[in-house]
């Protein structure tokens, strides 16, 4: 899934630098981790639903300077309106977690055989069968890990790191040049870069993090 949504970006990529036409490489990479996203833990991609305006919110205000963690006792006031924004963003992603949980258990109900389409089947079916002293997940909790550790974190943090290794490139044509001779040497022109040729790519990896160290020394 995701090696056929990556190679529908490139592909759009390449029309477009052969028509000599302007890309936005930013929102195309948010769209691309979005997609996938959607697919892995949802379980459908579909672009009525969209949730990352809130996400994006939700992020914001969790960053946000708030004068009551300096003075507690401001809290209640809430003078900068945080709190009622935090719970406005709140109410519209918990309402889309919970219709497609609803959902999820309705399926497997009327499913006779247990599958696993997405993160979410995954979750319900951990949740009916470790709820243990050690591990106990109730609805909640699957929600907060949806919210928090898979949709947040892969649409913001993916998409923020994809884009700045891309700057960092740009603004770096020597290292770019070795990267793509590395490419070219290990991997190829015939086919796509694999997750089994990362381990491979010493250059890559080695001089991505090497970038900050360079950019402070010179």
């Amino acid at each position: 899934m995701r090696r056929g949504e990556l190679l529908n970006l490139v592909e759009l990529m390449k029309n477009a630098s052969q028509s000599q036409s302007t890309i936005d490489v930013s929102s195309k990479v948010e769209s691309l981790v979005e997609d996938m996203t959607y697919r892995m833990v949802l379980g459908f991609k579909d672009d009525r639903f969209n949730i990352r305006p809130s996400i994006q919110e939700h992020v914001v205000l969790v960053g946000a300077f708030n004068f009551a963690d300096y003075f507690p006792c401001l809290r209640v006031l809430d003078l900068q309106g945080l709190g009622l924004r935090m719970k406005a963003c709140h109410k519209v992603l918990d309402e889309f977690l919970e219709k497609f949980i609803d959902e999820h258990l309705r399926d497997a109900k009327e499913s006779q055989v247990q599958h696993h389409r997405d993160f979410i089947d995954v979750m319900l079916s951990l949740m009916e069968s470790n709820n243990t002293r050690e591990m106990h997940l109730e609805l909640e909790h699957i929600k907060a890990i949806l919210m928090m550790n898979m949709l947040a974190a892969a649409m913001d943090s993916s998409s923020t790191a994809i884009e700045w290794v891309i700057i960092e490139l740009l603004k770096h044509p020597r290292v770019m040049k070795l990267v793509q001779e590395e490419l070219e040497t290990v991997v190829g022109l015939e086919r796509t870069v694999e997750e089994t040729d990362l381990i491979k790519l010493s250059y890559l990896k080695h001089d991505l993090e090497a970038i900050p160290t360079y950019r402070l020394r010179h």
